[in-house]
């Protein structure tokens, strides 16, 4: 999955890409999902302690753990915007502090909160289709 691709997306292509093959196998479509997903992620994780037994169940637990990216973007989103100081408070504060308020005080780095990591695919769809279809398990 590429890294700027949520997991909904890849879910989405992923699925209009099995139901091209004719013939498969749960157990190559989920090791060939499961290859194209980063290791170390949650759903990774999820899927190599519990595998799913049916294409219905893998897409159904993908769709909770999209939802929960969903979930933590938006409130990533929130913190953000709450975060920004008003412009009636910005116009108070135009004189200096005589000296930095510890809240002021910070360590270099990047600013503001990190975005969660999505997801990510290992590789490109247009190299997944390919992996799918040439199975000796599909036909």
């Amino acid at each position: 999955m590429q890294n700027n691709k949520s997991l909904r997306e890849f879910v989405k292509r992923f699925g209009q890409a099995v139901l091209q093959v004719e013939a498969c196998s749960m157990d190559a479509v989920l090791q060939i999902f499961k290859r194209s997903i980063y290791p170390g992620t949650p759903f990774f994780e999820s899927l190599v302690k519990k595998p799913p037994t049916t294409m219905d169940n893998l897409f159904r637990r993908a769709n909770k753990y999209s939802m929960l990216e969903d979930d933590v973007r938006a409130a990533t989103q929130q913190v953000l915007v709450a975060g920004r100081p008003s412009r009636s408070n910005t116009e108070r504060n135009t004189k200096p502090p005589d000296r930095p308020k510890p809240s002021d005080r910070r360590q270099e780095g990047p600013s503001g909160p990190e975005m969660p990591p999505l997801t990510p695919l290992s590789i490109s769809y247009e190299k997944l289709l390919p992996m799918i279809q040439g199975l000796s398990d599909f036909k």
